[in-house]
């Protein structure tokens, strides 16, 4: 039976994380309108836009009000035995781990990498159209640069790479992808 404490605690959770959850979408659709549909001129704002809110969800789910509601929420589910409990349990260990890492990182550099990272599709675009990398090649530097800078955040054993691909190959290493393809 559930009382009704923690029914509370698990839908002011869900209910803050279904906020972050749109958000993310409506940053998804910003970001494809701007590769896929935006005219030229409006790139540079839309840029802006995309910058402010990536900072905005990472500042609203990096902070202290979402941890502790996500650890509240996860310890009320570790205290019995319900239906769900293990899906939850797993959830709840991905949840942390990415919140964990991702608050590793400030507000500033999410925001800067998303605005620059923006205004380097429509750079790419031209350049590639053109033949003209001389053209990408000052922004790349720049997202290269912004990489370095999360890769020190996160913090790495060996490589730098290595806390990058944690992002999107959680457990690999530069050096196996090197005897893969190299």
């Amino acid at each position: 039976r559930f009382d009704s404490k923690r029914i509370k605690i698990f839908t002011e959770y869900r209910t803050a994380y279904q906020e972050i959850y749109t958000f993310r979408n409506i940053l998804s659709v910003l970001q494809w309108d701007s590769e896929i549909t935006l005219p030229e001129e409006g790139r540079a704002e839309r840029g802006l836009q995309i910058g402010l809110l990536s900072g905005l969800i990472h500042s609203k789910y990096t902070g202290e009000n979402f941890y502790k509601l996500a650890a509240k929420a996860r310890e009320e589910n570790e205290q019995k035995i319900l239906p769900g409990q293990e899906q939850r349990k797993i959830e709840f260990e991905r949840l942390f781990q990415d919140l964990n890492r991702s608050r590793l990182l400030s507000q500033e550099l999410v925001e800067e990498f998303s605005i620059t990272t923006s205004k380097a599709h429509s750079i790419w675009a031209k350049a590639r159209k053109e033949n003209r990398f001389e053209d990408f090649a000052p922004i790349l530097s720049k997202i290269v640069e912004l990489s370095k800078k999360q890769a020190e955040c996160y913090g790495y054993q060996t490589e730098s790479y290595d806390a990058l691909l944690e992002n999107y190959e959680p457990g690999e290493r530069a050096a196996n992808l090197r005897k893969i393809y190299f």
